[in-house]
Formats: C-alpha cells, structure tokens, sequence
C-alpha cells in the first residue's frame, strides 16, 4: 500500500504531461477541423484518446512498480518475504481506477485549451492544486477536526483500496467522474463543430449540456 502512495504522487503529474496535447495540439495547428469531417463521433474520438493517454500513463507506472520491486529483490530481499506477485493486485486496482479520472481529466483540460502548457497546468491545478490546498486549508482551519476527517481522500482512496478494503461509494464516485470528464471533453469538441458548421441552435444546446 505504500508502494501505492509513492506511485501516486506521479500519476496525477504523468498524466498531465501525456495528455496536454492530445486535443490542444490539434486546436493549434487547426488539424481539428480537419478531424472533424470525418465520419466519427466526437464521443469516440475523445475515448480513442483517453484510452490511449490512460494506457501509456499506467504502463510507464507499472513499470516503475515493477522495477522497484525488482529491484528490493535483488538488493533487499528479506522486506519481500513471503510478499506474492498476486498481493499487489489491490495496489495495482487502486493505481488503474485513479489512473483513468486523471486521465480523463487531462484530455478533457487538453480539449479547452490550444496552448499544451495551459492545458498541463491546468490540469495539475484540478488533480493536485487545488484538492491539496483546500484539505491543506480545512486542516488549517479547524484542526481538531483531523480524527474525523482523516487523511487526504485522494490519498486515503488509494491506500484503502490498495489495502483491500473496497468501497462501493468511492467506485460509483470515481466512475461518475470519470465519466462526467470524458462527456465535458466531448461536448467541447462537439462545440467545434458546431462552430464550424454555424449552428446556432446546436451550439446553444451543446454549451447548455456543458
């Protein structure tokens, strides 16, 4: 589990680097409305890229799981006794769920922005920033209030699952956010095509959906 918390400090910073160009890169060079003649939903274009964002996001953090776990093998072998490869499963549960909000939440940053560097540090701002600063000012303001609250949820998510103890409410609630992003991510788009096509009512219905 704390192999788990180490990982996560990455993940939201990795998937801001990967995804703060899929959709802004394209707004710039004005390849997305080139994009958006083909016969394609905006829906299935912003998934390709999530998929793509998340995918490469939680290889590369496995693979630093994996390495340092070789690597305690190999040079501290007595902290892994009795320790299975089937024991980091929950972790690597817990890494993958979170994985696919900042995922999400990168390409959908990525799809408001035509600058990547805009689109990146907005989303650090969304996945670490702020959730961090106002727990850092609610701690700060009523301090005695830590027994109750417990730690960081984000973190306190991650360590829970990572330790086995699954709750529903924190799946459903991940997955609604998820989701939510990807539909913000592709209502934007949708947005641009409206644009292009000068439909006044469909913009009007895709900023109300918004």
């Amino acid at each position: 589990a704390h192999v788990v918390l180490v990982l996560l400090a990455v993940y939201p910073l990795l998937s801001a680097l990967l995804g703060m160009d899929v959709w802004s890169d394209e707004r710039k060079t004005g390849r997305v409305e080139l994009l958006l003649t083909a016969p394609v939903r905006e829906r299935d274009l912003v998934l390709g890229k999530f998929l793509g964002v998340w995918a490469m996001s939680s290889g590369a953090v496995m693979l630093a799981h994996l390495l340092s776990s070789a690597v305690l093998r190999l040079y501290a072998p007595t902290l892994l006794e009795g320790v299975s490869v089937f024991s980091f499963l929950p972790g690597v549960f817990a890494l993958m769920l979170q994985g696919a909000l900042w995922s999400a939440v990168a390409v959908a940053a990525s799809a408001c922005f035509r600058n990547a560097a805009a689109s990146a540090c907005a989303t650090i701002a969304v996945l670490v920033a702020v959730p961090r600063a106002l727990w850092c000012a609610l701690m700060a303001w009523a301090p005695q209030g830590r027994p109750s609250f417990g730690e960081m949820p984000l973190d306190a998510h991650a360590f829970d699952l990572a330790a086995g103890a699954v709750s529903t409410a924190v799946l459903v609630t991940y997955a609604v956010l998820t989701v939510s992003a990807l539909l913000f991510a592709s209502k934007t788009i949708a947005a641009l095509r409206c644009e292009s096509r000068g439909a006044s009512g469909l913009r009007f219905s895709t900023r109300f959906a918004l």
